[in-house]
């Protein structure tokens, strides 16, 4: 799993927190995968593009959240060399 959905799924299930025992004790990312997928992705798409890189905290766009390392551009060159 990718660092940027894992945040995202994070930041669900705290909103859901806020009222435990709703929906049976199931995760509010769980729900919203499974409830309404559209939504999910276009939800995870939005987070993603200002998403902090994890190395250097600049904010950057994720082309692809589900495959995302966390990591700017500038920072996965500086790794990979």
């Amino acid at each position: 799993m990718s660092i940027v959905k894992d945040a995202y799924d994070e930041f669900l299930d705290e909103l859901h927190d806020e009222n435990p025992g709703t929906f049976g004790g199931y995760s509010g990312a769980m729900i919203m995968r499974k409830i309404d997928p559209v939504a999910y992705r276009c939800g995870l798409n939005d987070y993603s593009d200002s998403f902090p890189c994890v190395e250097c905290g600049n904010e950057f766009s994720v082309d692809d959240p589900e495959e995302s390392n966390g990591m700017c551009d500038e920072c996965t060159e500086e790794t990979d060399e």
